[in-house]
């Protein structure tokens, strides 16, 4: 890749543009993040988005509200929010965002620590962290120095400026992020670059309507970019021999009080993870009619509806997994080995040998871990 750099206002240092030197095509990069959701042709289709990008330009609004989700207006704003990331405290940053998911308590979490201690006994030469968000699963490595060099993967350019915000606080060095869609193959890395690769709270919704190929082809890459003997840590992986969805988000649609509460109770008693995914949007669109009704609110379209499904259910069509933890061996063949953890065992007692899990363990987990050994 070549860097070219552009002319732009100091808050967008080292923003440019990335070229291949064997195919041509480029990619931008802003804050030293590169891009890699979106390719362009040449170095002047490229060098004219980043341009407007940084001229606030409305005519890139959709393409900066993908990749950055839940700002307000961003392309008139990405300057202030960049400048804005610059000069305020973390703390400040993080109760501007903060929700129930972002908050600096997640970085202290003991579920993070507890997963370090189980991969990285021993330091790992290179980290990968796929679905890495605003970084809690990755500075658990390199804080503890369990990584000499991180790369953290997302698809949400602004979760990776809050993760920059961070480790720029903390004084980390020896990280460096890459906004990529994680359904999208290959991944933008060399083939065996990674000794030790996690995905952790990331599987269940990535997962969501995915093709069994799809699937498939994501376990492929995986494969590809680890070394020899390195790990692979997946975790949320949806159970199905338990059918009962394990994360719902009524609040992406319902209203506070004794309906979002109710509209819960129901949604946990639909067997999505059994059904097709036909059926089960059907039936939670009966059930949102409903309760639009009963609210007297207005109603959203059957297509903006279709856009939340995954958001609200992200297991709402996991039909592309094997229903019995013992298939996924086979599931995961190239691998040369495969362990299935029923995860609430993890969390009460770490497998640090191996353990032999009955039917029973993991009818009583709605999630499984996924560890896997090239």
């Amino acid at each position: 890749m070549i860097f070219h750099k552009v002319n732009a206002p100091e808050v967008f240092e080292k923003t440019g543009i990335l070229v291949c030197s064997k195919c041509g095509k480029s990619a931008i990069m802003i804050k030293g993040i590169p891009i890699f959701r979106i390719f362009f042709d040449d170095l002047a289709s490229a060098s004219r988005v980043l341009a407007e990008i940084v001229d606030g330009e409305p005519r890139v609004r959709q393409l900066l509200t993908q990749l950055l989700g839940r700002t307000e207006n961003p392309v008139l704003k990405l300057a202030n929010l960049l400048n804005f990331l610059d000069n305020a405290s973390l703390v400040e940053v993080f109760d501007f965002f903060k929700t129930s998911y972002i908050n600096l308590h997640r970085f202290s979490s003991r579920k993070y620590v507890e997963i370090q201690q189980f991969l990285a006994q021993k330091p790992v030469e290179t980290l990968l962290d796929i679905g890495c968000g605003f970084g809690c699963s990755s500075v658990s490595f390199t804080l503890r120095k369990k990584a000499d060099y991180c790369v953290g993967l997302d698809e949400k350019l602004l979760f990776l400026f809050l993760f920059q915000k961070y480790c720029s606080h903390q004084g980390i060095q020896n990280v460096d992020l890459v906004c990529f869609d994680a359904s999208k193959q290959p991944f933008p890395f060399r083939s065996a670059s990674f000794e030790l690769t996690i995905a952790i709270s990331f599987f269940n919704h990535f997962l969501s309507t995915r093709s069994r190929e799809n699937v498939n082809s994501f376990f492929n890459e995986l494969h590809r970019v680890s070394r020899l003997n390195a790990e692979v840590y997946i975790d949320a992986v949806p159970n199905r021999m338990t059918p009962i969805p394990g994360e719902i988000n009524t609040s992406l649609i319902v209203q506070k009080g004794f309906r979002r509460h109710l509209a819960e109770i129901v949604a946990r008693y639909i067997p999505t993870k059994w059904f097709p995914r036909s059926v089960s949007l059907n039936l939670y669109w009966l059930f949102y009619k409903f309760y639009c009704a009963s609210a007297r609110t207005k109603m959203e379209s059957y297509e903006t509806f279709l856009n939340y499904a995954s958001a609200i259910v992200p297991e709402i069509d996991v039909n592309a997994l094997p229903v019995f933890p013992s298939s996924y061996v086979r599931f995961l063949s190239n691998f040369n080995k495969v362990s299935v953890i029923p995860q609430t065992k993890f969390y009460q007692k770490h497998p640090y040998a191996e353990e032999k899990w009955t039917t029973r363990d993991f009818l009583g987990s709605p999630y499984l871990i996924l560890l896997c050994e090239k």
